[in-house]
């Protein structure tokens, strides 16, 4: 006998999952205010290298243009660093929820008498099932049961 949980229900439906999106967004919104005050600051420098090319000596116009090219490798430094961020939390998030959900997926099988589960998701090769055989609800109820 066979089964199936779909692990992206289960992430978008439980606790833990909830609670892995509302890190992943804090962290997205706190690392992205300091780029887009970056990029802001660029933004005044180019508006004010403009507005002052003609009216300023060659030297202070190429002082503005090394500060602005100094602003745009911040901002590109923060940008790469931002999403190295980001992949470092989802894949420890990953990990945790792998480390929670598959013992639970494990007990459900062998509660259940089952031989195999599979997990439906991005990578799955199963093109229909019967809705009797998804565990998601149960596997979520469980979990959630975990959390505090």
């Amino acid at each position: 006998m066979v089964a199936y949980v779909d692990l992206q229900l289960v992430v978008a439906q439980s606790k833990l999952g909830q609670a892995g999106h509302d890190q992943m967004v804090q962290l997205n919104d706190k690392l992205s205010a300091g780029l887009a005050a970056k990029n802001k600051e660029i933004q005044t420098l180019q508006d004010k290298v403009k507005a002052q090319q003609n009216l300023v000596q060659d030297s202070i116009l190429q002082g503005m243009m090394r500060d602005l090219d100094k602003l745009t490798r911040e901002a590109q430094y923060m940008q790469q660093d931002l999403q190295i961020q980001i992949n470092q939390l989802n894949d420890q998030l990953l990990k945790n929820f792998q480390d929670k959900v598959l013992p639970i997926v494990d007990d459900i099988r062998k509660e259940k008498g089952l031989w195999i589960v599979f997990a439906l998701g991005d990578n799955s090769n199963i093109a229909a099932a019967h809705p009797g055989l998804d565990l998601s609800f149960e596997v979520i109820k469980r979990l959630d049961a975990t959390i505090k």
